[in-house]
């Protein structure tokens, strides 16, 4: 298969860095080894195809196929290298990884005698699949790259893969082989709520903000998940579709699992943990409720789940190391884990896809879940939030906090506040953006169908939390109260004097 060959119609939607990146790549006027990685599903192999498609790059493109063996990867790249630089010639059957490199850089050659300025892309993807045991793949690629393809200015050689571990260890992190050969780094990360918008436009999918963050809060910014939409259907109907009885992603998380992990069942467990634990768990917490040991590869594993963004590591605002947590912040992975996983079957009917989610929406369960999965989406659009701020400029450190009372779930000590003995009570604030303008902005994401009423009891836990952080931290700084909400807040004595800032879900939208 060639680039050359004709590519998916649709066009290329957000992605401005990366874009941007891959221009510089273009235009450094040397020699690029890139590693792209980034969770499956995500678009790793249309961004690239597409952008060196549009430059008109002379294009390499082979793919690894699971599974299969030494022999059959050879026969794939064989026939791409045909394809791509012999006119579609038959070569002499290639049986080891240094031949099939020999036939390559041969091939860059001459391209290179015929068009000496056209960019030539050779793309490696899927290469876990594609470096078999023992094979000699690696090898193969450092030799060729050290003596060979290092030296044409015009070769952007490109590697990918969705097996996260396998990159970090053979490729990112390398102690040997191609360690120091990689020239840049892609991580691909899943649309933001604008580019998810502009991606269903240009499917001809117009959906109201509303309706598109309730999508995000299910499906996230991956791109081949948000192609599964059909086109008058409401969202209910395409969750319901989608997602229960024979959906067609009813198996994805099992499937994106053991495509992504050597130890699939080890990440499962840490996911499962941690989906349990809406505020987040702490590296002891995650060996405490999953039995992993704290030793050995747990560290590694919280890595890949990272790097893979299916977690996200949160930095206490003591700046402690035992206390930074980890949360769950895949949008589909906490929704499978949440519904999907134990969704009823024969009780809702012959079809529960038909049914299942319209009867879930409205429970407290849901509730709880949306408060969740909104908090995450907050937390993956910081740089939206900060603009809506007017803090965009001010150097900030996001980070969270937590607080129990010693010994008991509270306890009388003296605050700051003016008001003498008071009860000090737990307290948790999930986002504190730590200005470099001697303010604190504390954030409060509340989901809502409407605008948000900060109520009387609403009011005192908001004050309680201030007081507590306060009192604990013994912070010198001025304390703003900013609420996010989809609609706002509801104006009233309470919010008035409490609410600094607030964010709505338009804000949330912006580029």
């Amino acid at each position: 298969m060639s680039i050359d060959d004709p590519v998916v119609e649709h066009p290329l939607i957000g992605r401005t860095y990366e874009l941007g990146l891959l221009r510089t790549i273009v235009e450094s006027g040397k020699a690029e080894f890139i590693a792209v990685h980034g969770r499956r599903r995500v678009g790793k192999t249309f961004l690239i195809r597409r952008f060196f498609n549009d430059i008109g790059a002379k294009a390499f493109y082979v793919m690894g196929e699971r599974d299969a063996g030494k022999s059959r990867q050879l026969a794939l790249f064989q026939k791409s290298l045909e394809t791509a630089f012999y006119g579609g010639e038959r070569l002499p059957r290639l049986t080891t990884w240094s031949d099939a490199f020999e036939m390559l850089v041969a091939g860059v050659r001459q391209q290179v005698r015929s068009e000496p300025s056209r960019p030539i892309l050779l793309f490696l993807d899927e290469l876990p699949w594609l470096s078999t045991p023992k094979a000699g793949l690696l090898s193969a690629i450092d030799h060729s790259w050290n003596t060979e393809l290092s030296l044409i200015a015009q070769v952007k050689l490109v590697v990918c893969g969705s097996a996260a571990s396998w990159m970090i260890r053979k490729v990112l992190q390398a102690k040997g082989g191609l360690f120091g050969r990689v020239t840049r780094t892609l991580a691909l990360k899943p649309f933001c709520l604008a580019e998810t918008r502009d991606f269903l436009l240009s499917r001809n999918y117009a959906l109201s903000n509303q309706q598109i963050t309730e999508l995000y809060m299910i499906l996230g910014g991956i791109p081949y998940y948000l192609e599964q939409l059909q086109r008058g259907r409401s969202v209910s109907q395409n969750v319901s579709a989608l997602c229960f009885g024979e959906g067609a992603l009813a198996g994805e998380f099992d499937r994106l699992m053991h495509s992504l992990y050597e130890h699939a069942q080890s990440h499962i467990s840490m996911l499962t943990a941690l989906a349990a634990r809406h505020s987040g768990l702490t590296r002891q917490e995650i060996c405490g409720a999953t039995g992993i040991s704290a030793g050995g590869r747990l560290d590694l594993w919280l890595d890949e789940l990272e790097k893979s963004h299916f977690v996200a590591r949160i930095d206490d605002f003591s700046r402690k190391r035992s206390s930074v947590r980890y949360r769950l912040v895949d949008e589909f992975t906490l929704f499978y884990l949440t519904w999907m996983k134990n969704s009823p079957g024969g009780v809702l009917g012959p079809d529960p896809s038909e049914n299942y989610w319209g009867i879930v929406c409205g429970t407290p369960a849901h509730a709880s879940w949306s408060g969740y999965a909104f908090e995450n989406l907050c937390l993956k659009h910081l740089r939206q939030v900060k603009s809506a701020l007017g803090i965009g400029g001010i150097v900030t450190s996001a980070g969270s906090w937590q607080y129990q009372a010693a010994g008991s779930r509270s306890t009388k000590q003296s605050v700051p506040s003016g008001e003498g003995e008071t009860e000090l009570r737990g307290a948790q604030i999930d986002l504190l953006l730590d200005r470099a303008d001697g303010v604190i902005s504390m954030c409060e994401a509340k989901y809502a169908q409407k605008p948000f009423v900060v109520d009387k009891e609403t009011a005192e836990i908001l004050e309680r939390k201030i007081r507590t952080f306060k009192s604990v931290t013994a912070t010198a700084k001025s304390i703003f109260l900013s609420i996010i909400s989809p609609h706002g807040v509801a104006a009233n004595e309470h919010s008035r004097r409490l609410v600094s800032n607030v964010v709505t879900m338009d804000d949330l939208f912006r580029p």
